[in-house]
């Protein structure tokens, strides 16, 4: 069995899905009456002007959970990448489509998380982020498994 290695293509996908909502609150923050146009000089100090506002309109609200929402996708690249090159080392059948499906859900978490404004919606929002999460975990045990069989075969 071997694979084509195009799943790793989606690292540097992953990498521009995490980046996306970073790049919409700055459209969000040229845009919005509530905000002064985005600083790219000194960004973090923007985005802590923004936090400190007394007056939380919506638009700051999307401008936050959007700035989070990237900051999860992050701090979640490293796990998605290793998974990958384990899947694809171990040549895990379907990696491609477990990259596409990966993709999807943090695409799915990212409008999720800039639109709710609702406990439910967190909590779909949530549940969004653990399918993606058990996706990348059932990548190790599944890499772990088919690298046991081989020592067993030798």
């Amino acid at each position: 069995m071997s694979t084509t290695g195009l799943s790793l293509y989606a690292i540097p996908a992953g990498w521009i899905v995490a980046a996306a909502p970073h790049w919409y609150a700055g459209w969000l923050s040229k845009v919005s009456p509530d905000m002064k146009f985005f600083d790219n000089s000194a960004p973090r100090e923007f985005l802590a002007r923004v936090r400190a506002q007394e007056k939380q309109t919506p638009d700051v609200g999307k401008f936050l959970r959007a700035e989070a929402a990237q900051q999860n996708g992050y701090e979640n690249l490293p796990l998605f990448a290793a998974a990958l090159v384990v899947g694809e080392l171990t040549e895990l059948p379907g990696m491609t489509l477990f990259a596409g499906f990966y993709l999807g859900t943090r695409l799915l978490y990212n409008y999720i998380y800039i639109r709710s404004t609702t406990r439910r919606m967190g909590a779909f929002r949530s549940a969004t982020y653990m399918v993606g999460l058990v996706s990348c975990l059932s990548i190790f045990v599944k890499a772990g498994n088919a690298l046991n069989r081989a020592r067993l075969l030798k």
